[in-house]
């Protein structure tokens, strides 16, 4: 708290010296307060995503209901990436709405962090494959290593589609 209180105060005097009124900096101490707690909220929820190895991911269909699905993520330069085979629901989903939401969840899909907002984008350029992939072999190792390897003999991994998430603000 103290550290919050800290941050606005300096924030305010910087406004002050801009020739604001008094009435003024009263205002904006409580706006800054406000979005500084909400910042730090949104960050712990992002990091508790992050930490998970699993996050539902829930697509949009046409009657404004979502279907979560736990899926494997992986972060990279403020995007999360991921896969799905191409003629998954949610891909056929998401080429009619690119709006989402992701929550930290477990393996059977038991959300156990709050709902975030987003956008997926499908990735159809090679080289944006070659970077979402990458990514989950990062955080997966190993068990992806398997998995690609087990996809590969089974002709799977030519089905495969990349997804890239990010969050809205």
């Amino acid at each position: 708290m103290y550290s919050e209180i800290q941050y606005v105060q300096k924030e305010t005097e910087n406004y002050c010296h801009g020739g604001a009124s008094l009435f003024n900096p009263g205002v904006l101490v409580i706006s800054l307060e406000i979005q500084y707690a909400e910042t730090d909220m949104n960050q712990e929820v992002i990091d508790q995503l992050e930490r998970s190895s699993y996050f539902s991911f829930a697509t949009l269909k046409k009657s404004g209901e979502y279907v979560a699905t736990p899926v494997w993520f992986a972060p990279l330069e403020g995007s999360y990436y991921l896969f799905s085979a191409r003629d998954a629901g949610k891909i056929k989903r998401l080429r009619n709405f690119t709006q989402c939401r992701v929550a930290a969840c477990t393996a059977s899909g038991t959300v156990t962090g709050e709902w975030l907002d987003a956008r997926a984008q499908l990735l159809e350029q090679p080289e944006d494959r070659i970077v979402a992939l990458a990514a989950l072999r990062q955080k997966y190792g190993w068990q992806m290593k398997i998995t690609d390897c087990l996809s590969s003999l089974s002709g799977k991994m030519t089905r495969r589609i990349y997804i890239r998430v990010d969050l809205e603000n």
